[in-house]
C-alpha cells in the first residue's frame, strides 16, 4: 500500500488479492489481476512451493495431528478456559527457575501510571493473557473469541517490550523476580511450543529486541537440566526428536535454527529486519505523541475516579474483579498514557493494547448480552464509563486514524443499553412534581 503511493501508482482495489497478517500489518501475498491478458510468450509462471512448517493449528485441524487438548471448558461466549486447578508444565517451570535464580524475590508492590507498575496486577495479566490467553487463542472454538484471545495476547507483549527498555535487564529492578521467571517460561512456550499454532504469519520472541535479550539472559541463569531443556524443545529426546506440540517450528527472519540461536547467549539488542512500523509514516501518528490539552487530563482523571469507585465495590466474583481491572489498566491507564503524552513506540504500544482490549470486550459481548452473565455487573458499568468519554470524543488523545465505538457494535449496543437504563433511573428518581396541585374550577353552565 506505501510502495503504491511512493511511487506515484493509483491503486485499483477491485483488482488486488491481498493477504496481510493480523498481527502487524505485514503484507504475504499479493496479486493484480490485468483485464487483457498478456500473449503466452511474455506471462511469467512461477511454481508455488508448500510452506516449510505446517498449517495453523485450529479446532478443525486433523485429530492425527493435533496435540493433546489441555483441561479446561469452553466458556457461555466461545472461549477456551484453562483449568487453573491442574498443574500446568509452564506454570511448573517457572516456579523451579523462580527457585534457582540467585536472590529471586518479587519486587515490591508499587503503582505506575501506565497501569502495570503493581507487580500484583503484572502478574495477573501474565497468567490472565499471555498464559490462559495463549490456550485461548490456541484452543478456542469460536474464531472471533480466539482472534481476539490473540491480539491481546500480542498487545501485552508489545507493552512488556516498552517496559523493558524502561526499566533495563528486568521488569521491575535490577534484580530477577518470580514475575521474571513467569515470563521467562512463557516466552520458552510460546516460541517453542505453540508459536505453530498461532499461524504462518506468527512472530517469534525474537521480534520483540528486548524481550529477546531478556529470556536469553534468564536461560542462562536458569541453568535448565538436560530433562527440562527437552522438555522444553530445546535439546532432542534420546530417540533424536524434539519436543513440537503443535508441529514444527517455523524459522525466524535472519536467523537460523532457532534452538541454536536460543542457546547462544548475547548481551546485544536485535535489529528486526525489516523493522516494524505499525503508524502511518511521515504524519504524527507514527512519531512522539505530544500532552493532551489540560481540559482532556482533567477528564481523563475524573474517568479513573469513575472506574475506580466500581473496582472499590467488587465481592469476590475473580471473572468481575479481572474485568473491572482490565477496564481499569488497559483501558483507562492507558488513556492517561497517551493523554500526558508519550514517545513514538510507547504510543504505538499503548495504542495497540488500548483496542486489543476493546476488540476481546467486544467478542464477549456479541455472544451475550452482558459480560459475566445476564445482569449487567460491576464490569458493564465501568467498561460503560469509558464508552461515554469514548463516544463524546477523544480525538485530542487518540489519532483520526483510530477505530471509533460504531466500529464496535457490541460495545455500542452496551453503551446504549446501560445509558438508556440510567436515563430511567434518573427520571424515576425525580418522581412528580412536588407542591400542591393547582384546582380546577368548572364553569357554571348558564341557561
Amino acid at each position: 500500500h506505501r510502495l503504491y503511493y511512493a511511487k506515484g501508482f493509483v491503486r485499483r482495489p477491485e483488482r488486488e488479492t491481498f493477504f496481510a497478517s493480523a498481527y502487524d500489518e505485514r503484507l504475504l501475498a499479493l496479486s493484480y489481476r490485468i483485464p487483457d491478458p498478456l500473449p503466452p510468450g511474455q506471462v511469467i509462471r512461477v511454481e508455488r512451493k508448500e510452506p516449510a512448517f505446517t498449517l495453523p493449528f485450529g479446532p478443525h485441524t486433523a485429530v492425527r495431528i493435533r496435540p493433546e487438548r489441555p483441561a479446561g471448558v469452553p466458556d457461555g461466549c466461545g472461549a477456551f478456559v484453562i483449568d487453573r486447578t491442574i498443574p500446568d508444565a509452564v506454570l511448573t517451570r517457572a516456579e523451579r527457575v523462580a527457585q534457582k535464580l540467585s536472590g529471586c524475590a518479587s519486587a515490591p508492590e508499587r503503582e505506575g501510571k501506565d497501569g502495570i507498575g503493581s507487580t500484583a496486577v503484572l502478574r495477573r495479566q501474565l497468567l490472565n493473557d499471555v498464559w490462559a490467553g495463549a490456550y485461548a487463542a490456541l484452543w478456542s472454538e469460536d474464531p472471533d473469541a480466539s482472534t481476539a484471545a490473540a491480539q491481546v495476547f500480542y498487545a501485552r507483549l508489545d507493552v512488556l517490550e516498552r517496559r523493558l527498555a524502561a526499566t533495563g535487564s528486568f521488569l521491575a529492578g535490577s534484580r530477577p523476580g518470580e514475575e521474571d521467571a513467569l515470563l521467562f517460561s512463557l516466552l520458552l512456550a510460546y516460541d517453542l511450543n505453540w508459536r505453530p499454532g498461532f499461524g504462518q504469519s506468527a512472530p517469534a520472541v525474537a521480534d520483540w529486541p528486548h524481550l529477546w535479550r531478556f529470556a536469553k539472559k534468564l536461560l542462562v541463569s536458569a541453568r535448565l537440566s538436560n530433562g527440562e531443556l527437552c522438555d522444553a524443545g530445546l535439546s532432542p529426546r534420546p530417540d533424536g526428536s524434539f519436543a513440537e506440540p503443535y508441529g514444527p517450528i517455523p524459522a525466524i527472519e535472519g536467523i537460523g535454527d532457532p534452538r541454536t540461536e536460543w542457546l547462544q547467549a548475547s548481551d546485544a539488542l536485535r535489529t528486526r529486519l525489516p523493522p516494524r512500523d505499525p503508524g502511518v509514516p511521515n504524519t504524527p501518528y507514527s512519531d512522539d505523541l505530544p500532552p493532551a490539552p489540560p481540559d482532556d487530563r482533567q477528564r481523563v482523571a475524573r474517568l479513573a475516579e469513575r472506574v475506580s469507585v466500581f473496582e472499590r465495590r467488587l465481592s469476590g466474583n475473580d471473572a468481575e474483579a479481572d474485568a473491572v481491572g482490565d477496564v481499569r489498566t488497559d483501558l483507562v491507564a492507558s488513556l492517561q498514557t497517551l493523554a500526558e503524552g508519550a514517545r513514538a513506540a510507547d504510543q504505538i504500544a499503548v495504542r495497540r493494547l488500548f483496542f486489543a482490549r476493546l476488540g476481546w470486550f467486544e467478542a464477549r459481548l456479541a455472544k451475550t448480552v452482558f459480560l459475566n452473565g445476564d445482569q449487567a455487573g460491576g464490569a458493564d458499568h465501568a467498561l460503560a464509563e469509558v464508552l461515554s468519554e469514548y463516544a463524546a470524543g477523544l480525538d485530542r488523545i487518540l489519532t483520526p486514524i483510530d477505530p471509533v465505538l460504531d466500529d464496535f457494535p457490541g460495545l455500542a449496543a452496551l453503551y446504549s443499553r446501560l445509558s438508556a437504563k440510567r436515563q430511567g433511573a434518573a427520571n424515576r428518581s425525580h418522581g412528580p412534581p412536588r407542591g400542591r396541585a393547582r384546582k380546577t374550577v368548572k364553569p357554571k353552565q348558564t341557561k
